[in-house]
């Protein structure tokens, strides 16, 4: 090889590695952040200043830098060191509150179980009638937590919709390598009726009784049950698929989403929930020799909210 293609290559390969990949998102609603401001730094001089790849990942310009600056309006700066900057850069909205009145000076550190990854788009699941399927999630924190509220993500929904959110004990069996099945164990706490209203969407709020539901080590299964569908007079409706109220789903670290499958011959389910995700994970491994795709391994979008 001729030494100036080599040094070309060389040189090509090391600016190469120097590019970095993010996506600007709500920290609240985890959807994309259009039009925001990023500002490259080096020894606290500015070396670049370029807006976001809409609806999109941005590829930072191959030049030297030690820290980055993102601005929006309505959004507070966010200043990090570039070993800091992850795939997923998560902005915070900035709100004007006026005559602001603290209650008490004393207050209780919110500890938050569950992830916050992007969204899949287009990729989401109804609320059904029957257990088909759910997400586990476990307090890690070493102390037990009163969850004060679950939050959970939809498409915008269609027509009203009134549904429970079941919180079981989680059982599960061990049926080989990268295979297992759970199912729903005795029921530890689940809601009122609740309401999902026409064009809401995104982040749901449910705030959860005081002293009800307490997580110590032990995961906690949990299910969305539906109740049914109304039209705007309360008449009870059935809609049409594309038209059911759908719980968004996000990309997974873990391996906590279990659902109920199906028999690819006789199209009979199966009687327990299998982990999806460990078992995409297993069959990639030893039949392909590879990792998934990162958006195959998807979860349910539910986060609990608790404090000591």
């Amino acid at each position: 090889m001729h030494k100036p293609l080599l040094l070309f290559l060389l040189c090509f390969a090391s600016f190469h590695s120097l590019s970095q990949t993010f996506i600007p998102l709500d920290e609240e609603t985890l959807e994309f952040v259009d039009d925001v401001n990023y500002q490259l730094y080096l020894k606290k001089e500015k070396v670049f200043s370029g807006t976001c790849n809409n609806n999109n990942v941005t590829i930072m310009p191959e030049v030297a830098f030690d820290s980055v600056s993102f601005s929006k309006v309505s959004y507070k700066t966010l200043g990090l060191w570039r070993g800091e900057i992850e795939d997923k850069v998560l902005l915070t909205k900035s709100y004007l509150t006026l005559d602001e009145v603290v209650i008490t000076s004393e207050k209780k550190k919110q500890f938050v179980i569950g992830e916050k990854n992007r969204f899949i788009r287009r990729q989401s699941r109804s609320i059904v009638k029957d257990l088909d399927y759910g997400i586990v999630l476990a307090n890690n924190y070493g102390k037990d937590l009163e969850i004060q509220k679950l939050v959970f993500y939809v498409e915008k929904v269609k027509y009203k919709t009134a549904y429970k959110i079941r919180f079981h004990q989680f059982r599960e069996d061990l049926l080989g390598i990268g295979r297992s099945i759970a199912d729903a164990g005795p029921l530890r706490y689940a809601t009122e009726t609740l309401y999902l209203n026409p064009k809401q969407k995104n982040a749901i709020e449910v705030p959860l009784e005081r002293d009800a539901l307490v997580l110590d080590g032990k995961p906690v299964f949990i299910v969305f049950e539906l109740l049914g569908y109304y039209d705007e007079n309360d008449n009870p409706v059935q809609p049409a698929n594309t038209e059911l109220t759908k719980i968004k789903f996000e990309i997974s670290d873990t391996a906590n989403y279990y659902c109920r499958t199906v028999d690819y011959e006789t199209r009979i389910p199966s009687k327990g929930l299998f982990n999806i995700n460990a078992m995409i994970n297993y069959d990639f491994a030893h039949m392909f020799f590879t990792t998934p795709a990162k958006n195959d391994i998807v979860t349910p979008a539910v986060l609990l909210y608790g404090s000591e």
